[in-house]
Parts: structure tokens; C-alpha cells; sequence
């Protein structure tokens, strides 16, 4: 088990390694369905696609600061869920839907990231960072915005994220991480706003307070990570 462990450990690190881990982003966000409907462009569509920019961005940032932890912790987390999906069909009245490719791949995934997180827990034993960051302006904006939104349960799934990417020394994919989380309801708002214009329908006010909200959110999360690619932080 320890040669394993220790083999996905090095070949995380490996160019072998970046490749995955930019397959699964682009896996997580259905690059397949992307591909077939190419040719729909509005702003909800343009939301999705900033949306897996900014977290290739983080995924691949983590890699190039040789914190392949973080990085392939984002994707278990992603994926976290796939196995259960994958037994939950196993045990049905039609097992052989738990064999399908998509599952497959998920579960793939899964099972490669999880092996990463547990190698690097196991033989490098990462010291946590400092985490003052997570009290600053932008950050707690974001947490505010986030839980107008989205409510409580939702607010600290991604606070808990967000707060191991601070523990593992990298506040630039904490913030991206924080952006990505937001993209595409901002895009899926401003849509719902520009057709209720198009159609002549009663704009809803908590839309606009609540795009207001993320967008705000947004814009100081943005001006954050672009200080800290400038200076090169982790």
C-alpha cells in the first residue's frame, strides 16, 4: 500500500499529473455536453465557461507552487460524491446503470484524488498556514454575500474549502475557489435580469439584490487574486 501511495504521490507532481488533474476539471464541467452545444452562447453558458477557466486557474496554480495537495483535494472534493452514486446503482433494480462511462471516470477520479490527499497526508504531513486572510475585506464580503444567497449549509461548505486552501499556504486558490463559487449564479442572474427586459416582465427585486450581492463579491475577490498573481503568492 505505502508503494502505491507513494507512486500516486510522485506521479501528482509529474507532468502526467497536471494532465489529469486539467482532464477532471474539464470532466466536472461536462466538457462532452460543452462540446455538443457549442454553438449556445448567453450569458448563463458564458458563466460555466469563466467558471472552469477560473477553476483551472486554481487547480493548476496549486500544481505550479508544488501543492498538489490542494489541488487534487479540490477535485476529491468535486468528485467526493460519485462513489455513492456508483453503489447506489450497484444495489438497485438495474445494476448495470452503476457501470456506465461517465460513473466510471467519476468514480476513477475519485478514487486517484482521494489516493493523492491520503499519500500527502500520510508522508509529508503538511503544517498548517497562517489563515488571517480569511478575515479580510474581500473574504468577508464574499461569506456575507454568499450566505444571503445560498444560506447556511452551503456557506460552510465552501468556507471549509476555502479555509484549507488557506491552511495549506495558498491564499490565491482560496480566492480563486471563492470566485468559481459565485461565477455562474452571477451569470444566471444577470440573465434572468436581461430577459425579463426583453419580455416586458416585473424585474424581481431580490434578483437584483442578490446579483448586486455576488457581483460586489466578485469585483473585490477579483482585485485580491490579481495583487497576489502580481506579487506571485502562493
Amino acid at each position: 500500500m505505502k508503494a502505491l501511495l507513494t507512486a500516486l504521490k510522485g506521479f501528482a507532481v509529474s507532468i502526467g499529473g497536471l494532465i489529469v488533474v486539467i482532464f477532471a476539471v474539464f470532466w466536472h464541467a461536462d466538457i462532452l455536453n460543452i462540446i455538443e452545444n457549442i454553438g449556445t452562447f448567453n450569458l448563463v453558458t458564458f458563466g460555466v465557461y469563466l467558471g472552469i477557466m477560473i477553476l483551472m486557474f486554481a487547480v493548476i496554480w496549486a500544481q505550479s507552487k508544488s501543492n498538489a495537495l490542494l489541488s487534487h483535494g479540490i477535485l476529491f472534493f468535486l468528485f467526493a460524491s460519485s462513489l455513492s452514486g456508483f453503489l447506489g446503482d450497484l444495489f438497485s433494480n438495474n445494476p448495470s446503470d452503476a457501470f456506465n462511462g461517465n460513473q466510471i471516470v467519476n468514480v476513477l477520479i475519485m478514487l486517484y484524488t482521494l489516493g493523492v490527499v491520503v499519500a500527502y497526508l500520510l508522508y509529508d504531513r503538511p503544517k498548517p498556514a497562517k489563515v488571517n486572510e480569511l478575515i479580510s475585506l474581500p473574504m468577508i464580503i464574499f461569506f456575507a454575500a454568499y450566505y444571503v444567497v445560498f444560506g447556511f449549509s452551503s456557506t460552510l461548505i465552501v468556507f471549509l474549502i476555502v479555509l484549507v486552501a488557506f491552511l495549506l499556504g495558498s491564499g490565491t486558490v482560496g480566492i480563486a475557489y471563492a470566485m468559481y463559487a459565485i461565477t455562474s449564479s452571477i451569470f444566471f442572474r444577470l440573465n434572468v435580469i436581461f430577459t425579463s427586459f426583453s419580455n416586458n416582465i416585473n424585474q424581481s427585486v431580490n434578483v437584483w439584490f442578490t446579483t448586486l450581492l455576488l457581483i460586489a463579491a466578485f469585483v473585490f475577490l477579483t482585485m485580491s487574486v490579481v495583487k497576489k498573481i502580481q506579487a506571485n503568492e502562493a
